[in-house]
């Protein structure tokens, strides 16, 4: 390298670091700022350690700070006040549609997230909806799990379950919105394209765009995951045309409700197609937001369950015999999930500010465009709200001796003013995808349950905390060994 062409490499260099850790001064009176080390790509250690790093900064800099990563202002938010004043924003103060549409439109396809909500996504995964399939579901589930687990009596070599629960968990959410057809041609498929797009969830993988490797196995498996999707459409629509029987499911009520007679009878597919882009990319949204966080939330279940193992003689003690069961009627088992969540969650949703918003109590702004982040402290783990907080203790959300409100799937409230659980967020826009994801890892547990006894082998792996909101990683393989039960 010539002394021209080093010389110009350190000017591009000292530039792209003014320009990306400058201090956000355009309002006086913003957060505290923390310069980077790196220009441009912000600070390695939130890269290698997001957690621990947010824990060290915050030490450092106090409860509301702002950094740079790649190029975007980033402001972590902890302390209850601080955090209920972000859960009370308005969607127009601190828009969480904008957030996921610059996080994740990268990830998944920045038109995912320009549709918007709608009647037709609520629908979808509306708890009045998965009652109405919950025992075609269940039926789904267990014959799944009986093509993946041995029906030996014998007790199997040690495997690891997390794969089960990855195509399982996959399979649940394609089935609910797109039909047990694509579940069962192609579940395994979109399970792993799916598995390629959540390959790194914090705010530095959601942002990189940078033509590398991961970034383009990530394209492929988008693309891949959407045309396996819009096949399915139409297919659909195919065998309403030659009068094939087909199921009542959501797919033909979004066609149903989406395209008149006389374009499904006799139109164009291309146009039909076009005609439902938008509920093509809400199942395509649904679905990988189903998948993101439910199947290690299945693992972590399993891991909870299996260390304490009364709790699963009490699951199938309420389930009984019969597989006509009520699924909200299952306490016990939902206490568990909610246990779960409550001790594995990282944090909440994030949210962009596109004004000036002030975010700390003593008035303290966000400078926009920027990203609030809530930091994953330990909201589900205070001991001022559920004692021992680090144990596994379902039984602490008995009526009896919890002090707060529980909805149908026994969870507390994700009100603004709660700050009671994490796991979905808090406030006005708290993910409304929850009670799928109780009907997904419920499922899959009570369907392995039923019909395996399933011990763990060794120890449960170290779990790692995400830099975005979410459920822990398993940080290495859930091993377990299983027989099939003798009723």
């Amino acid at each position: 390298m010539t002394f021209i062409e080093l010389s110009l490499l350190f000017l591009t260099i000292f530039i792209l670091f003014r320009l990306s850790s400058r201090s956000p001064k355009t309002y006086p009176g913003t957060t505290p700022y923390l310069r980077p080390w790196l220009p441009y790509i912000g600070s390695i250690g939130y890269a290698l350690a997001p957690q621990e790093w947010m824990a060290k900064m915050h030490e450092k800099m106090g409860d509301v700070f702002t950094t740079t990563i790649l190029g975007q202002y980033v402001t972590f938010v902890k302390g209850h006040k601080n955090v209920m004043r972000w859960a009370g924003a308005t969607n127009k103060e601190l828009d969480i549609g904008e957030a996921y549409k610059k996080l994740a439109g990268n990830l998944i396809g920045r038109d995912v997230f320009e549709i918007g909500a709608s009647r037709t996504m609520y629908e979808a995964i509306a708890p009045s909806r998965l009652d109405s399939i919950q025992p075609a579901l269940y039926a789904f589930t267990c014959k799944f799990v009986s093509s993946k687990l041995p029906s030996s009596t014998e007790w199997s070599s040690p495997t690891d379950i997390t794969p089960l629960l990855v195509e399982g968990t996959l399979q649940l959410a394609a089935w609910a919105l797109c039909g047990r057809h694509l579940a069962e041609t192609h579940g395994a498929e979109l399970a792993e394209n799916f598995r390629v797009l959540e390959n790194d969830l914090s705010v530095l993988g959601l942002l990189l765009n940078f033509p590398t490797p991961a970034v383009k196995r990530r394209d492929q498996a988008k693309k891949r995951a959407f045309e396996i999707i819009q096949a399915e459409f139409k297919e659909r629509i195919r065998a309403i045309r030659e009068g094939e029987e087909v199921d009542d499911d959501f797919m033909s009520v979004v066609l149903g409700e989406t395209v008149d007679d006389e374009l499904l009878s006799s139109g164009n597919d291309d146009d039909i197609v076009k005609a439902v882009r938008k509920n093509i990319l809400i199942v395509y949204g649904i679905i990988w937001g189903a998948h993101t966080n439910t199947a290690s939330s299945a693992s972590a279940t399993f891991c909870d369950l299996l260390s304490s193992p009364s709790h699963i003689s009490t699951i199938l003690s309420q389930r009984g015999n019969s597989d006509d069961f009520i699924f909200t009627e299952q306490t016990h088992l939902l206490r568990c999930l909610t246990e779960t969540f409550r001790r594995h969650s990282t944090g909440t949703l994030v949210r962009l500010a596109s004004e000036p918003f002030p975010i700390s109590e003593s008035g303290e702004l966000v400078a926009p465009p920027g990203f609030v982040l809530v930091s994953p402290e330990p909201y589900s783990l205070s001991p001022s709200t559920y004692p021992d907080p680090a144990s596994f203790n379902p039984d602490r959300y008995a009526p009896s001796v919890f002090p707060h409100a529980l909805d149908a799937v026994q969870s507390p409230s994700v009100s603004a003013n709660a700050g009671l659980l994490a796991a979905w967020g808090l406030g006005k826009h708290a993910c409304p995808g929850r009670f799928l994801a109780y009907r997904m890892v419920g499922n899959l547990v009570l369907a392995i349950l039923a019909g395996w006894e399933v011990e763990m082998v060794g120890e449960p792996p170290k779990w790692k905390g995400l830099g975005t909101g979410g459920i822990d990683r398993a940080e290495g393989p859930v091993m377990v060994r299983w027989r099939k039960r003798i009723n």
